[in-house]
């Protein structure tokens, strides 16, 4: 499955991010598929973007997860940290040389 775009790169310092109008339950179905080859970028419904850096805002508030793991409720603020790895357990950063 392919939800991140096909053409991201871990390397180029940048999140890429895909974003979703609300759907009907049909066209749902008729866009899923297309997520196991990764031509949903095709649909006019899914915006596709990169940064270093974006925030999230919800309304209602909702939880934020990565990685099975919850972090914390919206807003939130993501960015990309050169040379960092971040860990939620246990709670650390490492520096990478």
């Amino acid at each position: 499955m392919k939800i991140a775009p096909p053409h991201a790169d871990m390397s180029d310092g940048k999140l890429d991010a895909c974003v979703i109008s609300k759907l009907s339950p049909p066209r749902l179905l008729r866009l899923f598929p297309s997520v196991y080859s990764g031509s949903h970028l095709n649909f006019p419904e899914v915006e596709y973007f990169q940064q270093k850096r974006f925030q999230l805002t919800t309304q209602p508030v909702v939880d934020v997860y990565a990685d099975g793991e919850y972090l914390c409720p919206t807003p939130v603020e993501i960015a990309v940290a050169s040379g960092v790895i971040w860990s939620s357990f246990p709670l650390m950063q490492v520096h990478l040389p």
